[in-house]
């Protein structure tokens, strides 16, 4: 279905996305948390803009998109891999991004973060070899 306003949407939507990501990263550095207070927001916005712009299309992308953000991540919640900012967070990427892009967005992280793994468990292996501490010593300390 051609919408004529999706490219509108589409502008808007991506800054709606690259506000929330700016304000969720600098809470999540500052504090390791995702508070409610940008993820529950951003969900009600998510939703609200695209049934506002496209009727029940847009309320059921946005639904359908924020309830795969948090059902796909909920069972790394349920054990211990997440947090549950984590989580609405992506809820709230699907509520204004849609699926498809909150499938990327999942599959992206978890790219990462495996990628992030390997670094840390390389440069751990290689201090201890060397002699040095493996242990990190802060939030925001790097191992190496």
């Amino acid at each position: 279905m051609d919408w004529p306003l999706m490219e509108g949407i589409t502008v808007i939507g991506h800054l709606l996305l690259a506000v929330l990501f700016l304000f969720a990263f600098i809470t999540d550095i500052k504090t390791m948390t995702i508070p409610n207070r940008l993820t529950v927001p951003g969900m009600v916005l998510g939703i609200l803009f695209h049934a506002a712009t496209q009727q029940w299309y847009g309320l059921r992308f946005a639904l359908v998109g924020c309830l795969l953000g948090l059902g796909i991540l909920f069972p790394l919640y349920a054990i211990g891999a997440l947090g549950g900012g984590d989580v609405k967070m992506f809820g709230a990427v699907g509520a204004i991004g849609g699926t498809q892009f909150v499938f990327y967005c999942i599959f992206y992280s978890i790219l990462f973060a495996g990628l992030e793994a390997l670094i840390i468990l390389s440069v751990k292996k290689f201090k201890r070899k060397a002699g040095g501490s493996p242990n990190r010593q802060g939030p925001l300390e790097f191992p190496f």
